[in-house]
C-alpha cells in the first residue's frame, strides 16, 4: 500500500523488488521526488514499513519508487524475500514472458 502522508494511494503489485526500491503496477499520477510511505507485504514475513521517493512514472501504471529510509531488518526481510522468489524460480518448470506486466502476473498468481 502506498501513502502521502495519511491519505491512502491505493494497493499495488509489486513488479520488481530491490534493497535500493522497487517497480510497482497500478493506478497512480505522482510526480517524480514526491515522498511517499510504502507498506510492504512480504510472504511469509509481518508487513514492513519504508520511507520513499517517486523516481520515475512509466508509460502505463507503473511506478518506480527509491528507498529513503530503510531499516536494516526490513533490509534483511526484502534481501530474504529475493532468494526465496530466486530459488523457487530456479525450481520452476515454467518461464512467463510478457512485454507488459499485468498478464504475467495473473499467471504466476494461478500457478
Amino acid at each position: 500500500m502506498l501513502f502521502d502522508r495519511e491519505h491512502c494511494l491505493g494497493r499495488h503489485d509489486v513488479v520488481n523488488l530491490a534493497a535500493g526500491g522497487l517497480l510497482l503496477s497500478g493506478p497512480a499520477d505522482l510526480a517524480a521526488g514526491k515522498r511517499l510511505t510504502a507498506i510492504l507485504e512480504l510472504p511469509g514475513q509481518r508487513a514492513l514499513r519504508a520511507e520513499a521517493v517517486v523516481a520515475r512514472q512509466e508509460s502505463g501504471p507503473t511506478l518506480a519508487l527509491a528507498f529513503t529510509r530503510l531499516s536494516p531488518s526490513a533490509e534483511d526481510a526484502i534481501q530474504s524475500a529475493i532468494v526465496d522468489v530466486l530459488e523457487r524460480a530456479r525450481a520452476a518448470q515454467v518461464l512467463i514472458a510478457t512485454p507488459t506486466p499485468g498478464p504475467g502476473l495473473a499467471i504466476a498468481r494461478a500457478l
